[in-house]
């Protein structure tokens, strides 16, 4: 078996997320960045890494490092129900949040009974489409203020 799962958010995912305003403290990841532009990915909290940079200069010269996380730690981050909208044809005041293997969406059951999606999320991969939605979470006003900067 070749496996070639994504274990964390990619160099551009975890730019991206920091660019959102995401505090680097909550990556449960770090990717190492080395000097031929390669990168590795260790499962170490970033802040553990920026202390060590803060007592060893030299390490931040010679191995920069980024804050990334795991998709266990993404969804956590994720909230479960959001209100909706009063204007949306619907009794209930909340879109849940639902997970497939390529998808996230929040949605809602309607009058009939049938699901209604308020957003979803499909992208090139399961990372990307929860980093879409933190994106509109974050934008919307959604995501938890203490997880931002």
């Amino acid at each position: 078996m070749n496996f070639k799962s994504q274990i964390c958010t990619t160099k551009e995912q975890s730019e991206r997320l920091l660019a959102l305003g995401l505090k680097k403290e909550t990556a449960d990841m770090t990717i190492h960045i080395k000097n031929d532009d390669g990168w590795y990915m260790t499962a170490e909290p970033f802040y553990e890494w920026e202390d060590d940079m803060n007592t060893i200069p030299s390490l931040e010269e010679t191995e920069p490092i980024l804050p990334a996380w795991s998709l266990g730690r993404l969804i956590e981050m994720l909230p479960g129900p959001i209100p909706i909208s009063e204007y949306l044809p619907t009794f209930h005041h909340y879109a849940y949040l639902n997970l497939s293997k390529v998808s996230v969406d929040y949605s809602w059951e309607d009058y009939d009974g049938e699901e209604r999606a308020l957003v979803g999320f499909c992208g090139k991969g399961f990372f990307s489409a929860v980093v879409d939605a933190t994106e509109w979470l974050i934008k919307e006003g959604y995501f938890n203020k203490e997880y931002l900067i």
